[in-house]
């Protein structure tokens, strides 16, 4: 399930940019955070089967990324409650690598993350 890190270095992610990113400009960090997220929105693919039983969810998606935006480490934080889609979160981060590096204002040469990957039919 992803490539194995240790259960700690993935926790620090809340959903926002980690802890390094909480220097003065906020608004850098907020807008690459949005624009991080329309990126994985282009790279995601609703597997058909989850789509043919209907299945849908939102999953934790927890990385490190370094300062290019290869992703290093990740997992799932917190399970969509359906396979199919856990396995295309983890299949989205790397399809979507490199990731759009992150602005200065984001500290740090590895970035932790932790990022909702949603699934719902329309």
């Amino acid at each position: 399930a992803g490539k194995a890190g240790t259960r700690d270095a993935l926790n620090a992610g809340t959903g926002a940019a980690g802890a390094d990113a909480a220097g003065g400009a906020v608004g850098g960090a907020a807008d690459y955070m949005a624009h991080l997220q329309v990126w994985l929105q282009e790279h995601k693919e609703y597997p058909r089967r989850a789509r043919r039983r209907r299945q849908e969810g939102m999953a934790l998606l927890a990385f490190v990324m370094d300062r290019r935006g290869y992703v290093l480490e990740h997992r799932i934080r917190q399970s969509s409650g359906h396979s199919l889609l856990d396995e295309e979160v983890l299949a989205l981060i790397r399809r979507a690598e490199p990731l759009p590096p992150p602005p200065p204002e984001i500290s740090g040469e590895r970035i932790r993350l932790v990022v909702p990957v949603q699934f719902f039919l329309r």
